[in-house]
């Protein structure tokens, strides 16, 4: 088998996974995973072939099983959490140009009211990078999916893009 110690830090599984193809089995060990169900596992391991997951249990079961394959890849994380991917269901990337330039808590009139006022200076390459940014930003904090509500597309080249294999679907306002 391959063994590898992940480097500290925070490299999260989206980033082990660009770049990097898995044929045979491979294996993703770590001090907790959050498994089906809601369970905590402790020294537990999250194993699959390709890009599907096949399971998840307890290290020392899995150990076991691994002679039965040849060249399994094997990752280490042992300062980790592994959970699954979370699914963001309703986002508006396209207005994350406006990050900061409205003040939280206003009444939603006024919210309005002052979102269609921001928007108007705003050209379409800022908007376009902007969503690209927290693109990147939402994946890299875990997130595997996202439902975009759309009026103005910003974000679709963003999220075509597949920031770190974030997947999405858009929906546009009419």
């Amino acid at each position: 088998s391959i063994i590898e110690q992940a480097p500290s830090g925070r490299e999260n599984l989206a980033s082990v996974k660009k770049g990097v193809l898995f044929v045979g089995l491979w294996v993703f060990r770590a001090r907790q995973i959050l498994a089906p169900g809601g369970r905590l596992l402790n020294d537990g391991a999250v194993w699959g072939r390709g890009e599907r997951i096949a399971g998840a249990g307890l290290w020392r079961d899995v150990e076991g099983q691994l002679r039965r394959f040849r060249h399994p890849v094997i990752r280490e994380f042992p300062e980790a959490l592994l959970a699954p991917g979370f699914l963001n269901a309703h986002c508006h990337l396209e207005l994350s140009f406006l990050r900061g330039a409205i003040p939280p808590g206003l009444p939603f009139a006024r919210w309005l009211e002052t979102l269609a006022f921001a928007r108007r200076g705003v050209s379409q390459a800022a908007a376009e990078q902007a969503a690209r940014e927290a693109a990147a930003e939402l994946a890299g904090g875990g997130c595997a999916f996202t439902a975009e509500i759309s009026g103005l597309e910003y974000a679709l080249p963003a999220l075509s893009e597949k920031p770190l294999g974030m997947e999405a679907r858009v929906y546009f306002e009419v």
